[in-house]
């Protein structure tokens, strides 16, 4: 891949600069250069000008030891899902949506109220303190070639620069208009991929903006010295993610979310790998990739360290449904601390439930009896779960 930065043409995974004064001409562009627009690829021999080249480069792997960078050199990219696999997972999650639509006719009116009060007072809550970063650290970075083995994407990964939201940031800082499209985070910003299998990720992300407030992801963002990059905070590091989606030209890496989403996604693939310890053999993370540093079906206890900096221990309540799990819950809804729910069960009991199988959802809070659990679920909609239903369920909690 190769990006045009202040003139100087760089070549991923090399400090090579080529000093360019003239336009760069065009003479194999689909392979020399990456273009946002392949309709718009001029004809061979022309000039390209300046702002056809994508303006996101790659750098050198920072901040992580040798080790590491071996198991991304050694990794064999994961095998995406068939055609039929995602077919029927489209049908189930279809299904699953229409029974609960039928179901939560009667409290729509309360999840709407529900999600419009919540959203209002996030921008009151004030964040905890986050831990210092330790004085050593140095912020972790990858060049294309490992970002396209950890995300699956292939040796072809390269980059679509993030489009900045104008429309509603006009007095935003350059940073913000990138992030986020209405000026701050929300609940509806976040939308699945379902190919991705990461709602425990992005039910962790629902979880921090409902007990921490917008501050509590707008303070994991920071300017990098690096252009069109933006530091990362995750767990005791940060990561120098590009503003913009990873690709081969056939399949993203993220979900379908805000451009802040998405680069929390980009950050959190390189956390797992960063995060790594001994106990994690070379032979074990190469051969077997997926339990290790693939992004693909965590744990939301992972999300939820990694999102509040390894600042608090996570807990996980395994029988929500008696006095003290559901006890346990109730507390950390009124203190607001992050709560994140696993439902367990199988095909059948998920659509009597109205929450996809295997599938992580954010707890938002209670209903007015108490009766149900409100929660977010990371396809973006809003639901009621019966609190007789939780013995189907797992819950982490902060």
């Amino acid at each position: 891949m190769t990006g045009v930065v202040n003139n100087n043409v760089i070549t991923a995974g090399t400090n090579e600069n080529i000093q360019t004064s003239e336009p760069v001409r065009n003479t194999n562009a689909r392979e020399e250069f990456d273009i946002l627009d392949e309709e718009a690829l001029p004809p061979q021999n022309t000039l390209l000008s300046q702002n056809m080249l994508r303006n996101v480069r790659f750098h050198r792997c920072t901040g992580l030891n040798n080790e590491q960078i071996a198991v991304i050199d050694n990794m064999r990219a994961p095998k995406v899902r068939g055609f039929f696999s995602n077919l029927f997972s489209k049908i189930g999650r279809s299904v699953v949506g229409f029974v609960h639509a039928f179901k939560s006719r009667e409290t729509r009116t309360i999840l709407n109220d529900t999600l419009r009060t919540r959203t209002n007072a996030l921008r009151n809550i004030k964040a905890d303190k986050l831990p210092e970063l330790p004085r050593d650290s140095t912020p972790v970075s990858m060049d294309a070639g490992q970002i396209g083995k950890l995300t699956g994407l292939g040796s072809r990964t390269r980059v679509i620069p993030f489009v900045p939201y104008e429309e509603e940031n006009r007095n935003a800082s350059p940073l913000q208009k990138m992030l986020f499209p209405h000026g701050e985070p929300r609940f509806d910003d976040i939308k699945q991929n379902p190919k991705l299998q990461d709602c425990w990720f992005l039910s962790s992300i629902s979880s921090i903006l409902n007990s921490q407030g917008a501050e509590g992801i707008e303070r994991l963002f920071s300017p990098s010295a690096k252009e069109n990059h933006v530091l990362v905070r995750l767990g005791k590091n940060q990561y120098e993610v590009p503003l913009g989606r990873y690709t081969n030209g056939s399949e993203n890496f993220g979900s379908r979310s805000a451009n802040w989403v998405v680069a929390l996604e980009n950050a959190m693939q390189m956390h797992l790998l960063a995060m790594r310890k001994d106990e994690y053999s070379l032979s074990e993370v190469i051969s077997n990739p997926d339990s290790n540093v693939n992004i693909r079906m965590r744990g939301a206890e992972i999300g939820l360290k990694a999102l509040l900096c390894d600042g608090y221990d996570v807990t996980l309540v395994q029988n929500p449904e008696s006095e003290t799990g559901l006890n346990t819950i109730k507390t950390a809804i009124k203190n607001n601390r992050p709560v994140v729910l696993g439902h367990a069960g199988g095909l059948f009991k998920a659509l009597s439930d109205g929450i996809s199988p295997k599938h992580a959802v954010s707890v938002l809070g209670m209903s007015p009896d108490e009766k149900s659990l409100i929660v977010q679920d990371p396809y973006g909609k809003t639901k009621m779960l019966a609190v007789s239903k939780l013995h189907e369920c797992s819950v982490c909690l902060v």
